[in-house]
């Protein structure tokens, strides 16, 4: 069985993941400057939920 990412999902190169995690680190400096709290939720949703919001796939 051949695994693929889900459609709309991709690998991140290593240059574009370093730029992004500087401002995931900028922006979770300035939110403990102000005291707010994390979560971190799913990146995968059931299908039933992105049915609900988009309708039924193809």
């Amino acid at each position: 069985m051949k695994l693929e990412l889900p459609r709309g999902m991709r690998d991140l190169e290593s240059d574009e993941l370093l730029g992004i995690n500087y401002i995931k680190e900028k922006f979770f400096e300035t939110t403990r400057l102000f005291n707010f709290k994390s979560i971190e939720p799913s990146p995968v949703e059931m299908l039933a939920t992105l049915e609900a919001k988009a309708g039924p796939t193809t």
